[in-house]
């Protein structure tokens, strides 16, 4: 029961406990719902997150492993420059051709193709001895492997060993001994 009493300047509002109890559990109801749709809404927002989450990890993935596939198969296929050849069928026909130029060719003994590379024998009266003097080569010392690793500019990106020039500066200590071994 809401009683009212005013004065001049005194306006006094008394409220039962009972009218207390129930206003304060319809505010607490009101702020519930407002919490429960904000947190419906949230884990919506988040279930299509995942959702979409997934599909580009699957995405992701698949792209992954083409540019893998057409990254390889980019390294594998050297052109020289002028050639044009840019299919496989290209590539077969160029091989076709170059395999009957070389078996028409008369310093060429023989010609075949085996696993899409083409082989040929040169005659023996087109190969002949020289005599140049055999190359007698230094063997390397570590300190040489030192100032090549020293000299190795930081930009180069890394080889197919995807070993950068920076890790290789970084244990140049570690890998001056066995390079040197690999190299003489």
């Amino acid at each position: 029961m809401l009683t009212r009493s005013k004065s001049m300047s005194d306006t006094k509002i008394s409220i039962t406990k009972e009218e207390l109890d129930e206003a304060i559990q319809k505010a607490l109801k009101v702020v519930d719902d407002l919490y429960k749709m904000k947190l419906a809404m949230m884990q919506q927002r988040l279930h299509q997150q995942g959702e979409t989450t997934s599909q580009l990890k699957e995405e992701v993935n698949r792209l992954e492993q083409y540019s893998r596939r057409s990254h390889l198969r980019i390294r594998g296929l050297k052109l020289e420059h002028g050639q044009n050849c840019k299919e496989a069928e290209d590539l077969t026909s160029t091989n076709i051709k170059l395999l009957k130029a070389l078996k028409a060719c008369s310093k060429v003994d023989s010609a075949w193709s085996w696993n899409g590379k083409i082989f040929a024998k040169l005659t023996d009266s087109y190969l002949q001895q020289t005599n140049n003097p055999v190359f007698d080569f230094v063997p390397i010392t570590p300190t040489e492997i030192d100032i090549i690793v020293d000299n190795i500019k930081p930009k180069h990106s890394t080889g197919y060993d995807d070993i950068s020039t920076t890790l290789i500066k970084h244990l140049k200590f570690e890998l001056r001994t066995p390079l040197t071994l690999i190299v003489n």
